[in-house]
């Protein structure tokens, strides 16, 4: 298990996160994933340049326009404590998690229960993490469903590396 270093040349650079917001690519393997693990919505979200919080980037989620540009702390969040930790990770009961950040809930006017977040690293980069909010199953997220989310993460980081570099043909959802 790798633990989450702040140091800033491991995070996404500025153009990255500007060429992240827009990509079609980026967009669709997460509206599919969201679709396929039977979530309410879902997001990707980009560490800040410092490392101490998570930007959002990309969302799937009736709540983008009050979404997307929020920040999640690196501490003291769900998604944090799973990029921080390196390990995915699924709660299927937010408000018994003392990791879970209500503030992003009173920015986007929804409630989230359930969360499933895995983190979108390389060798080379920490990027952020990819969540699914809110599991259609009464039973919650599963392991299958994380399964799930762990190869569109790897899918997702090989686009994230490709917009990183200047090349756009990696990680097409085809």
């Amino acid at each position: 298990m790798k633990s989450h270093d702040a140091d800033p040349t491991s995070t996404p650079s500025a153009e990255l996160c500007s060429r992240v917001a827009g990509d079609a690519v980026l967009q669709t393997l997460l509206d599919k994933a969201v679709g396929s693990v039977r979530a309410g919505e879902g997001s990707l979200l980009l560490l800040v340049s410092d490392g101490s919080a998570l930007r959002f980037v990309v969302s799937c989620s009736p709540s983008s326009e009050k979404l997307l540009g929020q920040e999640v702390p690196l501490t003291g969040s769900i998604t944090g404590l799973a990029v921080s930790l390196q390990q995915p990770m699924i709660v299927n009961d937010v408000r018994r998690s003392d990791s879970f950040y209500p503030a992003t809930d009173a920015r986007s006017g929804t409630t989230t229960e359930s969360i499933l977040a895995v983190p979108l690293s390389t060798p080379e980069c920490e990027y952020g993490a990819i969540t699914a909010i809110n599991s259609k199953s009464q039973a919650g997220f599963a392991a299958a469903q994380l399964e799930l989310y762990e190869r569109v993460a790897g899918r997702m980081c090989e686009r994230l590396a490709a917009l990183e570099s200047g090349t756009t043909d990696a990680g097409d959802p085809g």
